[in-house]
């Protein structure tokens, strides 16, 4: 799978908003994706909202900084296949389900291994962004999807775990990757 992952960039914003339509109203886990109907006025502040976020500016409580990227193939046009979002620090609640990163690839293009090739080039993008930590990637149990590629993840230590989401416990799988590692 050849894809780039790239920062936000008006030469791709068509091709994000197209991986949105694509996304919307489909389960994505926890990732959150950008509702269609509010892009005529979103669009305008993506850009400005990306660098608030890296930079930790006017986030809610709870929400840590983070740098997100798009996931684009170079075709005749170019086509974003989901969004990555890595966080920049963790706090008690990303350390217990949430982790450094989370992504999302398009539906149409799901079960062709973009989620491990993007797993595999999370500690280049670690290095890229100056973060120390090791690697750490949650999903619920029952996304199987993710649990696959957290399963993948060679010399990552995968645990299970009850934390509380919503007010339910939910089971969950934890995959932590030193950084001193790649992933094979």
């Amino acid at each position: 799978m050849r894809f780039d992952i790239l920062s936000p960039s008006p030469v791709y914003l068509e091709a994000y908003l197209d991986a949105c339509r694509a996304a919307w109203g489909k389960v994505h886990d926890s990732y959150i994706i950008h509702n269609p109907a509010a892009f005529p006025a979103w669009k305008e502040t993506i850009f400005a909202d990306y660098e608030k976020q890296r930079l930790g500016i006017s986030l809610p409580p709870g929400i840590v900084p983070s740098a997100t990227f798009w996931l684009i193939e170079q075709a005749n046009e170019p086509v974003c296949l989901g969004v990555l979002n890595i966080r920049l620090r963790l706090n008690e609640t990303l350390r217990r389900y949430g982790g450094n990163a989370g992504w999302f690839v398009r539906a149409d293009r799901r079960n062709e291994g973009i989620a491990s090739e993007l797993v595999r080039r999370l500690p280049e993008l670690f290095e890229r962004l100056e973060i120390q930590d090791d690697i750490l990637l949650t999903c619920c149990e029952k996304n199987i999807p993710s649990r696959r590629v957290l399963e993948k993840m060679k010399g990552a230590i995968l645990k299970r775990a009850v934390v509380e989401i919503d007010g339910k416990p939910t089971a969950v799988l934890r995959a932590v990757l030193p950084r001193n590692r790649q992933i094979a």
